[in-house]
């Protein structure tokens, strides 16, 4: 029921999106074809059009999975620089799946080898996972992990 109502709230937000970026887009081809003045600056515009391009990764952030144990873990997944963990249980999108954390979606080099040594220790102890994506719902694009009891 979660992913349910998570995947639903994403689809609306995405709607809207879209829906403002297509009034947009119009106002735009207005203006520019026949200069039909909608009473809006081209700078009302532009930041317009900037807070649409960002706002959808703002949006899209989202917990993958609460409250799972971590079944297996490797260092490598498809030869490239993530790791891949591999969960029973929880709550979220990824719940019993496998989450993939790419070095690319870490702050940094030393994040993404913080993110990998919690999740070393949490298969080591059996403790609970949370893991989380900044930029979008994809199981394989993980930056975040906490480790509780």
């Amino acid at each position: 029921m979660y992913n349910l109502v998570i995947s639903l709230m994403l689809v609306s937000l995405e709607f809207v999106r879209q829906l403002a970026l297509n009034i947009f887009h119009t106002l735009i081809f207005l203006y520019a074809k026949w200069k039909i003045d909608f009473g809006l600056t081209m700078k009302s515009l532009f930041i317009t059009a900037i807070l649409l391009a960002f706002s959808h990764n703002t949006l899209a952030a989202t917990d993958l999975v609460k409250d799972a144990i971590i079944t297996g873990i490797s260092n490598t997944n498809g030869n490239v620089n993530t790791f891949t963990i591999w969960l029973e249980g929880g709550t979220g999108l990824c719940a019993n799946k496998s989450i993939s954390f790419p070095v690319t979606a870490a702050g940094s080099k030393e994040s993404h080898e913080r993110a990998y040594s919690a999740a070393l220790t949490a298969f080591a102890t059996g403790d609970k996972i949370m893991a989380h994506n900044y930029y979008n719902t994809d199981c394989h694009n993980a930056a975040y992990i906490k480790v509780s009891k």
